[in-house]
């Protein structure tokens, strides 16, 4: 194995044979990827700005929950990334497990009314 195969003469490439490379069945597959490529083009706009907004949102998630690791994390239980339907699946799953109630005085507590003025929460969430 040589270190710099770049470097080196073509005879210590490990290529493949030139027939492989010619064959019929390299330009039928390379011609198959086009077309399959090309039937995708107007949906790649849509797949960058998806897999963007997603990605962002993923990010923008971990730096919260490292900032407000308690509090987030029991957000991220309680309600669901993207779909309402998941809010309401893990809402009947916490009631049915009774942890519910905690969940929920984490993200929205009860608590810290005073003289008129709300304070921050223990969760490090301030509220208004």
């Amino acid at each position: 194995m040589v270190a710099f195969p770049l470097l080196t003469g073509p005879e210590h490439l490990h290529l493949p044979p030139m027939e492989t490379i010619l064959s019929k069945s390299t330009y039928i597959s390379t011609a198959a990827f086009g077309a399959a490529y090309a039937s995708l083009e107007p949906l790649w706009p849509g797949i960058v700005l998806t897999n963007l907004f997603l990605g962002s949102t993923a990010f923008t998630e971990w730096i919260t929950k490292r900032k407000y690791a308690k509090a987030y994390g029991a957000y991220q239980r309680r309600v669901g990334m993207f779909s309402p339907i998941s809010t309401i699946l893990s809402g009947w799953y916490l009631q049915a497990t009774g942890e519910k109630a905690a969940v929920e005085n984490l993200i929205w507590p009860k608590k810290g009314l005073k003289s008129g003025k709300q304070s921050g929460s223990q969760s490090g969430f301030k509220y208004e």
